[in-house]
């Protein structure tokens, strides 16, 4: 998806410990700059890093108000954060401008069905502060802040099959219970100006 070339400089928004940002630097020789609100979990990156010795580096930084040169990044990467931010329009301007021309940003994340969310699903995206969409809102957003080739899709399927495995080991033992009015999905998008 996002064919990685060494030496190539991703921001990876919501890193948490960082397991990604090893993975990608360590695979493909790129380096990678991880932000996330938790100084906790940005402070196991940070020791992990130590010890590692590969190109990462981590800051506990709020996205919306952080600020980068344009042209900084050649990819701008978030998983399962994005739902948290309010200013998704304004978000997304700045990941536009951050990107290097003929940049990628790929983003996965929770969104939900067109239309009203029930009784239920509402009183839990307000008690959890969640801010979310379905997923051609998603993609519109990206096209609105002016990047091409958007493409953006539901993933729900993919992920609950991930969920079942996860299940047969053990690992959780809920699998997709707000699945008929939420879903997970991802946007890809490349900025080819």
């Amino acid at each position: 998806m996002l064919d990685l070339q060494p030496g190539q400089k991703v921001l990876d928004v919501g890193c948490g410990i960082g397991g990604g940002d090893f993975y990608m630097a360590e695979k493909y020789d790129v380096h990678v700059v991880g932000i996330d609100l938790s100084i906790n979990m940005t402070f196991f990156a940070l020791e992990r890093a130590i010890c590692l010795k590969c190109a990462v580096e981590f800051e506990v930084a709020e996205c919306t108000k952080k600020t980068y040169p344009d042209g900084t990044f050649d990819v701008i990467y978030s998983r399962d954060t994005i739902l948290h931010i309010q200013d998704k329009p304004g978000l997304f301007r700045s990941f536009y401008k951050w990107l290097r021309r003929g940049g990628k940003i790929l983003i996965s994340d929770y969104y939900k069905s067109a239309g009203p969310a029930s009784e239920e699903l509402a009183g839990y995206i307000k008690q959890r502060g969640y801010d979310l969409h379905d997923v051609e809102a998603y993609g519109q957003m990206l096209r609105d802040a002016d990047f091409h080739e958007v493409v953006a899709e539901d993933r729900t399927g993919q992920f609950i099959v991930i969920l079942q495995s996860w299940t047969l080991l053990g690992i959780t033992h809920e699998v997709g219970h707000y699945c008929s009015s939420t879903g997970f999905g991802s946007c890809l998008s490349q900025d080819s100006n």
